[in-house]
């Protein structure tokens, strides 16, 4: 059995006083990990102009951002997981086409060999993927009963049910991977610590 990580590598820059603000209220100063109560609700971008046609973006925070026509292309399986917020222009104007999302609770993209750790600053526990990324892999308990799953950030992880559904020459800007799904863990971490999320 196998997902599909879905990525990008378009930049869409944040307003730079947005970013800063919102940094300083909402992620650790340490590890720069999204304060846990940023997933129970929207979180409005600010950004500087209009992104390209691109289906998701790259960002400088751990705030997805993507088209709404892409992420439509996921129904209700989408609206379940993530908190759905708005993008708006530094001059105050809002881009319908566009959306930002935080995923209620990311799931984790694991290797055989990650480096993981405890912040000092915030207590979460830290887990850095290292390795070649063709290792990379998540578990079958990871994904529940859900089709559609988001890390931290703009990638997505999902079905091959909803993969069947992009139309992937016009969303050509996707980076696609797909990744194993494994029944039990190689690198030994069972059950993940709570208090990565």
């Amino acid at each position: 059995m196998h997902v599909f990580y879905l990525s990008t590598n378009v930049v869409c820059d944040e307003n730079r006083a947005w970013f800063e603000a919102f940094r300083s209220a909402n992620q650790c100063t340490e590890c720069g990990m999204l304060a846990p109560e940023c997933r129970n609700g929207p979180v409005e971008v600010v950004v500087d102009q209009r992104p390209s046609q691109a289906a998701l973006f790259a960002a400088h925070t751990p705030i997805g951002l993507g088209r709404v026509e892409f992420l439509r292309c996921f129904g209700e399986a989408f609206d379940r997981q993530f908190s759905i917020g708005q993008v708006v222009h530094r001059r105050g104007q809002r881009l319908a086409e566009m959306a930002s999302f935080v995923p209620r609770r990311p799931i984790v993209i694991r290797s055989p060999d990650p480096k993981c750790w405890i912040c000092t600053t915030c207590g979460r526990f830290l887990y850095d993927r290292f390795g070649e990324s063709d290792l990379f892999y998540v578990t079958k308990e990871s994904l529940g009963d859900h089709l559609c799953h988001g890390t931290d950030g703009s990638s997505l992880v999902v079905t091959h049910e909803l993969y069947e559904r992009i139309d992937r020459h016009t969303w050509k800007s996707l980076v696609i991977r797909q990744l194993p799904v494994l029944d039990h863990p190689l690198d030994g971490i069972d059950p993940f610590p709570e208090n990565y999320y």
